[in-house]
C-alpha cells in the first residue's frame, strides 16, 4: 500500500480507532497483486523462522545435556578416588575393602593351648601389706538361714580384700616466728634472723637440690612490732 494513502487514512479517520482499523483498510484497498505478494512473503517468512524455532530447542537440550556431563563428571571423579583404596591406605573400614583385598593373617601357628596363663605358670600381683594404716571389720548381723542376730558369735574366719588408695594432696604450712629478745645486762634488743630461703609473709616454696623449699615470693618480711613483756 502507498505511504499517501496510509497518510490520507491517517488524517481522515485520526488515530482513535486503533492499529486494527488500520489494517482492515489497507487489506481492504490493497491490490490482488500485492496481496498474493504479501501471502507469499508471509509463507517464506514461516519457512525461515521453523529453523530458528528448532535452533532454540536444541539449543535448550544441549544446555541440559551439557548440565547432565558436569554431574557425570563430577561423580565418576569421587568414585575414581576411591579406586585402590581400602582400610590399609585409607580410613576406610575393612567392611568395606572389595573381595580382591587380602587380609592379614597372623603369622603364629596354633599350639593348642587356651589363650591366658597357662597351668603352672608364676603370677605377678600386688601383695597384701602386713600392716595397713586402716582397719574396717565387717560382719554379718543376721542369719541368712534363721534371721537369728550374729551380734554376740564368734567368728569362724576372716576374709581380706585391701583397697590402695592415693590420699587427696594438701598444703603443708611451716610458720616461721623470729624472736626479739632485750639484753639483761645492756638493754640492747636483738632479733633473730629468719632462714636464707623464707622471705615474704606468705610464699609458695618448691623442694631444691639441697632438700631445702626455695621460695618464689618477690616481697620481702615487714619488720614485726617488739614484743611487749
Amino acid at each position: 500500500m502507498p505511504l499517501t494513502l496510509v497518510c490520507q487514512y491517517i488524517s481522515r479517520t485520526g488515530m482513535g480507532h486503533g492499529i486494527e482499523d488500520l489494517y482492515e483498510h489497507i487489506a481492504a484497498t490493497e491490490s490482488p497483486e500485492l496481496r498474493a505478494l504479501r501471502l507469499t512473503v508471509d509463507s517464506q517468512l514461516a519457512v525461515i523462522l521453523r529453523p530458528r524455532r528448532r535452533l532454540k530447542r536444541v539449543e535448550e537440550k544441549l544446555a541440559q545435556q551439557q548440565c547432565l556431563n558436569c554431574q557425570l563428571k563430577r561423580r565418576l571423579a569421587e568414585l575414581g578416588s576411591l579406586v585402590g583404596k581400602d582400610s590399609h591406605n585409607s580410613s576406610l573400614p575393612p567392611s568395606l575393602d572389595p573381595p580382591s583385598v587380602l587380609r592379614t593373617r597372623s603369622l603364629r601357628r596354633r599350639t593348642g593351648k587356651r589363650v591366658g596363663g597357662q597351668p603352672g605358670h608364676r603370677g605377678s600381683t600386688r601383695r597384701p601389706a602386713p600392716r595397713p594404716d586402716e582397719v574396717m571389720t565387717h560382719a554379718p548381723r543376721t542369719c541368712r538361714g534363721c534371721r537369728s542376730p550374729l551380734d554376740t558369735a564368734p567368728a569362724m574366719s576372716v576374709e581380706r580384700c585391701q583397697l590402695v588408695e592415693v590420699p587427696p594432696m594438701r598444703l603443708l604450712v611451716t610458720e616461721h616466728r623470729a624472736e626479739t629478745r632485750r639484753c639483761p645486762a645492756c638493754g640492747v634488743e636483738t632479733k633473730a634472723p629468719f632462714p636464707t630461703h623464707v622471705t615474704a609473709p606468705s610464699a609458695t616454696a618448691q623442694a631444691s637440690g639441697r632438700g631445702r623449699p626455695t621460695c618464689t615470693s618477690t616481697s620481702f618480711c615487714p619488720s614485726p612490732a617488739p614484743v611487749k613483756q
